[in-house]
């Protein structure tokens, strides 16, 4: 069911359902364990949306795997969410030794972080 939801949500073929949910889950660990206030990119936050919409499994699946619920945090200054985006992919490069794959975080994603003085 949640597969059926993100795929109404992001309008992307199934073969890329499971791959946009791992991008969910990464998003949620480095939330989790830097304990920042981190902006994933548009379609993952569109996928994490309907996670959190089945609020039993969420928060059930947020305590065994996390130790807390992890709370949404919309809006912001527009300027502060560049900067929680940018260290999001400061902490994702670090943290999986990879950098965020394009199709779910933006092409130029790389280039704006690694210019920028995220302040991390």
């Amino acid at each position: 069911m949640l597969f059926n939801k993100i795929q109404k949500s992001v309008t992307l073929p199934d073969e890329d359902i499971g791959p946009l949910l791992v991008e969910v889950l990464r998003f949620m660990q480095l939330t989790a364990t830097t304990g920042e206030r981190l902006t994933p990119s548009h379609i993952v936050d569109l996928a994490w949306h309907e996670f959190i919409l089945f609020t039993k499994y969420y928060a059930a699946f947020c305590d065994t795997h996390f130790g807390h619920f992890i709370h949404h945090h919309p809006g912001g200054k527009e300027e502060e969410n560049r900067l929680c985006f940018k260290k999001t992919h400061y902490h994702y490069q670090k943290s999986f030794s990879t950098a965020p794959e394009a199709r779910f975080w933006g092409r130029v994603l790389s280039q704006i972080a690694d210019e920028a003085d995220c302040g991390v």
